[in-house]
């Protein structure tokens, strides 16, 4: 894990006993509502067999998380996504050097402004909850001791993360949430249509009208009892109804204590003058990384099969150096010689057969001779391909849905037929996404979604293709969610385009989400303050703020 990102306090270390329990008895997301709901401070420490997560809370707001999974180091996760390059990547601090450090290095070197290291560190943090907040086997504890340095915090959208986590949950687990079919449910009002519902959700909400008990619920819900527990458990975790008697982890003395304790660790923190010895034993104890070998080993696998060239089964850019290229070799051949996986035949016979690739390819490149000679072979292909068609104009926004019940789109007849088998990946790409446009025009939605996902599927990180695959999407009540990470990745792919968080912050105004959308909107001014399409947006939304 991050080493450096938690300091604990050695005020009342003797007297107070860390909270701990089991996942299964205790899941993440509720974990995280009663932290945030006593308004505690601390690290939430989570393991579930070699994977270790640590979150972090400042009075009641989750402030940061980490993991000992190395794809969820920062300098990795932005090299994953393709923000930095395989060069930038190898200039970094390394040696188990701290995200916070990272952070630094890119932003004195000029690659990102803090501001955009801001949003992507939200990105990466909501990356690492995903999966954690979906164990169902491991254990927590909770440290009050523990505090986050200053320069990581992120804003995290804790309701959409749980709901979505909620979603995603067995339904004979959240079934077993509410042991107590007499509990009392209500709606809220804090969260109203701010949200699209799935059909269930809906439904049940529907049902909701006033204060009731959970059998009441049940016998008037006319869906299986499984299925309307489930329903209950994301709107409950996202906040749209209130729960009578939510699960408790912690008990209220062990509230007080944690209270107490945070407080002491915060007036430690804010002490100049410490003894090296007592700093150096207040460190909370960095967890050392681990590799996810079976998420590499995919990797690999689909990286080197999608490979049309040398540079691509390396995973270098055609300008890379010749030290790039020998530190990318002997990395690849550290991690994926073929001799570290006998043990399993199947896997072995896969890592020779990419590793013979790979050692063809070095061979190849690190020679400055036969690299010239292969350049010039790579383009002389490159001449006799198809022309490719020059980049078109982005279609105008979808027109606005309005969040609610969701109206599901009508399967398509006509799917979009395969490109030629013989063409390379970005051609298909190209080819689906000029077919999206032309069905937009003769209003072939369906049609248009399919090839536009094709496109996106094929090429990911081309921003277009992912931008007008979430305006197309931005126009269905039901794929608001999947509209928002469609632009999202677009924009991390191309962080300084105004375009895609003006579309973005369109999508936010279209579901209600005012600040969000006021927040694209001031990015979008910082990168073109003159942008007369961010101000009459803006106007638009501090008029709809205003008539609240």
């Amino acid at each position: 894990m991050d080493g450096g990102t938690g300091k604990r306090s050695a005020l009342s270390c003797a007297a107070y006993t860390n909270m701990t329990g089991k996942l299964n008895e205790h899941p993440l997301a509720e974990l995280i509502r009663e932290i945030v709901a006593e308004n505690l401070s601390g690290s939430l420490r989570l393991e579930s067999e070699r994977i270790k997560t640590a979150i972090y809370f400042d009075k009641g707001a989750l402030v940061y998380a980490t993991s000992n999974l190395r794809p969820h180091r920062l300098a990795e996760w932005l090299r994953r996504w393709r923000v930095i390059t395989d060069a930038q990547f190898a200039s970094l601090p390394q040696g188990g050097k701290s995200d916070a450090e990272t952070g630094r290095a890119l932003v004195e070197r000029g690659v990102m402004t803090k501001e955009t290291l801001g949003e992507l560190r939200e990105r990466l943090v909501a990356d690492v909850l995903r999966p954690a907040l979906l164990w169902t086997e491991g254990s927590w504890k909770f440290d009050p001791r523990v505090r986050l340095l200053e320069d990581v915090r992120v804003e995290i959208n804790l309701q959409e993360l749980s709901i979505e986590a909620a979603r995603r949950l067995p339904k004979n687990l959240t079934a077993r949430r509410f042991p107590n079919t007499n509990e009392k449910i209500q709606p809220s009002s804090e969260f109203a249509d701010s949200l699209n519902f799935l059909p269930a959700e809906a439904f049940v909400l529907s049902r909701i009208d006033m204060k009731l008990r959970l059998h009441e619920l049940l016998a008037i819900s006319g869906l299986p009892e499984e299925e309307t527990l489930h329903a209950c458990y994301a709107l409950a975790l996202g906040g749209f109804i209130e729960r009578e008697q939510w699960p408790r982890a912690f008990t209220p003395e062990e509230v007080t204590k944690a209270l107490a304790a945070g407080e002491a660790a915060a007036q430690s923190a804010s002490q100049t003058v410490r003894a090296p010895e007592a700093k150096k034993a207040e460190e909370a104890k960095p967890v050392e990384p681990v590799v996810d070998e079976k998420l590499e080993l995919e990797e690999l696998f689909e990286r080197v099969g999608r490979a049309v060239n040398h540079y691509q089964i390396l995973g270098v850019t055609r300008s890379a150096d010749q030290n790039t290229l020998k530190q990318t070799y002997h990395r690849l051949a550290r991690r994926f010689h073929p001799d570290r996986f006998h043990q399993d035949a199947t896997i072995h016979s896969r890592v020779q057969d990419a590793f013979a690739k790979i050692a063809q390819a070095y061979e190849t490149l690190r020679d400055r001779s036969a690299r010239a000679a292969y350049d010039l072979k790579l383009e002389r292909e490159k001449d006799v391909r198809p022309p490719v068609r020059p980049e078109p104009k982005m279609e105008p926004p979808a027109q606005p849905v309005k969040p609610g019940r969701p109206t599901p789109v009508a399967p398509s007849s006509s799917t979009p037929p395969p490109p030629p088998a013989t063409a390379t990946a970005a051609e298909r790409a190209e080819e689906s996404f000029q077919r999206g446009l032309g069905a937009l025009k003769t209003g072939d939605m369906a049609l248009a979604l399919a090839s536009f996902d094709a496109a996106a599927r094929l090429e990911p990180k081309v921003a277009r293709y992912r931008a007008q695959y979430g305006k197309a999407l931005a126009g269905q009540a039901q794929m608001s969610r999947k509209a928002e990470a469609e632009f999202q990745a677009a924009i991390m792919l191309e962080p300084d385009n105004i375009t895609y968080r003006i579309m973005l912050a369109r999508l936010y105004q279209n579901l209600g989400f005012i600040k969000r959308a006021q927040g694209e909107v001031e990015r979008a001014r910082n990168l073109d303050p003159r942008n007369a399409e961010a101000q009459t947006l803006l106007a638009e939304l501090q008029s709809m703020q205003g008539a609240r």
